[in-house]
């Protein structure tokens, strides 16, 4: 019996180190977020590849799908085309390129999936969507990029841009403009001491497991989770290097620093387990 044990339990240590060996491995294929890339070449809508270390990589554009991959009838072609030239110009004139991940960085088929900006500044997923010439495409675990992308998507859909062209729309599986929905909360930041107070003045208890607070500036989102605001009550959202834990049942802390921008304009927005936009602290 003491040797099947042992057994069991050398099998179980090799499988730890096998899978520790893998996760360094796929480590080593993921470029660092803070170096400048050169541009090897372009593949297709979606796809460019980039020289790290003298090997090539390809790489997706982050939450994105193009007009390739959309049913956009006759003149997706045209909008295809729109897009493969934004891409091209950008990346011709731009030469390098930084990546940023989200959760997952590395897709199954070992093709990364980023952020990508450009020489001047600019970051071309958010051009694309900007322009109207690519959706808004969320799969988990990466979601970083969710809200943002989606109101960039949502502006391109009001200014009827690229594929949102009236003519088109009944075409285009449209994400639907988010609108305040709910007068009973308040919503304040007090940035110098990074603190979100959130109410409830409404007479009922409000569950907020999977709602989302948003920091507009970066898009950095605190989730809720297991969480209910009694009626008429104040929820305080504290982070930074002075946040404590504590076990104050109206106090959570952000586990993040300098969530709130003190120099620059950082709206607050507060939205629902649907993505619905329910409260707005609009930082002047």
């Amino acid at each position: 019996m003491n040797s099947i044990v042992k057994l069991l339990c050398l099998l179980l240590l090799f499988s730890i180190v096998v899978a520790c060996s893998a996760s360094t491995n796929s480590n080593k294929h993921i470029p660092k977020e803070s170096q400048w890339l050169t541009v090897a070449n372009y593949i297709n809508g979606e796809i460019i590849e980039i020289s790290v270390d003298k090997q090539i990589k390809q790489v997706k554009l982050l939450s994105l799908q193009l007009p390739e991959h959309l049913a956009l009838g006759a003149r997706g072609e045209e909008y295809s085309a729109a897009a493969t030239k934004l891409i091209k110009t950008e990346l011709q004139s731009s030469e390098q390129v930084k990546l940023t991940f989200d959760e997952q960085p590395m897709n199954s088929d070992g093709v990364l999936e980023a952020i990508v900006e450009l020489k001047n500044g600019k970051i071309l997923n958010e051009l694309l969507l900007i322009q109207g010439l690519a959706k808004v495409h969320i799969e988990e675990p990466n979601v970083k990029m969710e809200n943002k992308y989606k109101k960039l998507e949502q502006s391109a859909k009001q200014l009827q841009r690229g594929i949102w062209e009236t003519e088109l729309d009944h075409l285009v599986d449209a994400i639907p403009l988010k609108k305040i929905v709910d007068s009973r909360f308040e919503l304040e930041v007090d940035k110098q001491k990074q603190t979100v107070y959130i109410s409830n003045t409404s007479s009922h208890d409000i569950d907020l497991d999977g709602w989302k607070l948003v920091s507009v500036k970066d898009n950095q989102t605190y989730t809720f989770h297991e969480y209910t605001l009694p009626a008429h009550s104040t929820v305080q959202l504290i982070s930074g290097k002075e946040a404590i834990k504590n076990s104050l049942p109206n106090v959570i802390v952000w586990e993040a620093d300098h969530i709130w921008h003190l120099s620059d304009a950082d709206p607050a927005e507060l939205y629902t387990h649907n993505n619905e936009l329910v409260s707005v602290w609009e930082d002047q």
